[in-house]
């Protein structure tokens, strides 16, 4: 079961990653629409594993170049929502320059799934119920 709420923009609904899917639609630059999405828990685990990456590349250029100035770490929740939705325009297709006017013109859709567990015999009693079959 998914909850859904459709605004324009980055900001439109109030969404969390790791709480809320996001699906977004945009065009690309030959006009094409172009749609991609992250369901809840994928955007967070994308991000975890980004940061973490980021965070080994830094460790890295830190043995390297000692004297290089320190830089903050990494928030551990992985992606912002602008670097969530950037992955989702390159996921989507989009090869162009991502500027803050793109992700102005996005239609950012949320949801959110409710999650639940059926024996099999359940499923075949829902399915049948559903359909009408037997």
């Amino acid at each position: 079961m998914a909850h859904r709420c459709t605004a324009p923009g980055l900001l439109g609904p109030g969404w969390q990653i790791g709480t809320h899917g996001i699906w977004i639609d945009f065009e690309d630059d030959s006009g094409r629409r172009k749609t991609a999405t992250y369901l809840p828990s994928v955007a967070l685990e994308q991000g975890t594993r980004a940061a973490a990456q980021v965070s080994q590349a830094r460790e890295h250029a830190a043995v390297l170049t000692p004297h290089a100035q320190s830089r903050p770490a990494l928030d551990q929740a992985g992606w912002t929502k602008v670097e969530a939705i950037d992955s989702l325009l390159r996921k989507g297709g989009y090869r162009g320059t991502i500027t803050e006017a793109k992700r102005r013109d996005i239609r950012l859709t949320r949801y959110q799934a409710v999650v639940s567990e059926a024996t099999y015999k359940q499923y075949e009693r829902f399915r049948a119920a559903w359909t009408g079959s037997k």
